[in-house]
């Protein structure tokens, strides 16, 4: 009972708990949080769609060229969607007043970060392609994507927590990064909790599917449009932690700095 009883405190007094309830007290924002994601999407598919009929150059350069061009307008449209939920996350702790005006330093910070996420992706890749042997290498690249998406995740949202905060992009950068490595003890929470959530998810997915086996076990369109219903939840239910991480990572950047 004293196990419980802590643990159920330690929920009730974590950050994780705070961000709900912020998140909670201000549906108007989540509703435009939700917006600029779709939006956001929306614009990405348009861009890809764009870049997609486009016919392949024969030359290198031209070929770079488009490729370079794909990269920065992609960038821009994260930045530029990013930007706005990000001012939406800054409004759950304070009234503020919307605003792009720091935009084109944003837009910056994200190049960075990209270029760089890109040049370790691609190094990575290439050092396991030659370093590994083809039965492994999708077993490896698994784990080490995972690794990678950990440290990723994290250096976004706390840059941007950073930036958001009133910080330049470079001190958002430069110091983003040092948290992201230094301070890992303070973000695993957002990661303890997101794992919770979805092996709970999880574990009733299995026992729903395991009861419906033995009362219905004919009953096979019935168990396909169960797995339908429960593969859109498990994704709603995943992006409705990643709008509460976005605040949860801004508190904890606000009580780390």
């Amino acid at each position: 009972m004293n196990i419980i009883k802590k643990s159920k405190n330690a929920f009730f007094s974590s950050l994780f708990f705070k961000s709900l309830k912020l998140a909670k007290a201000k549906p108007k924002n989540l509703l435009y949080i939700v917006l600029f994601d779709v939006l956001f999407v929306l614009a990405v598919s348009a861009i890809s769609y764009l870049f997609q009929s486009i016919p392949q150059p024969a030359s290198f350069s031209l070929a770079l060229l488009l490729m370079l061009l794909h990269f920065f307008i992609f960038v821009f449209a994260y930045s530029f969607f990013k930007y706005a939920v990000l001012d939406y996350v800054l409004g759950f702790v304070k009234e503020k007043k919307f605003s792009y005006s720091g935009l084109k330093d944003f837009f910056t910070l994200n190049v960075l970060i990209f270029l760089i996420i890109s040049v370790v992706l691609i190094s990575i890749n290439v050092l396991l392609a030659s370093a590994v042997k083809a039965e492994y290498l999708r077993n490896i690249l698994s784990i080490v994507s995972l690794v990678i998406f950990f440290f990723i995740y994290a250096c976004l949202n706390i840059s941007h927590s950073l930036f958001v905060q009133g910080k330049s992009w470079r001190v958002s950068f430069t110091k983003g990064t040092k948290l992201v490595f230094m301070k890992i003890k303070k973000y695993l929470p957002v990661y303890g909790f997101g794992v919770l959530v979805m092996l709970l998810l999880f574990l009733i997915g299995n026992l729903l599917v395991f009861i419906f086996s033995l009362v219905a076990p004919n009953a096979l369109g019935f168990y396909r449009a169960y797995v339908l219903v429960y593969s859109i939840f498990t994704v709603l239910l995943l992006y409705a932690l990643h709008i509460i991480n976005r605040l949860y990572f801004y508190l904890i950047v606000e009580r780390v700095k």
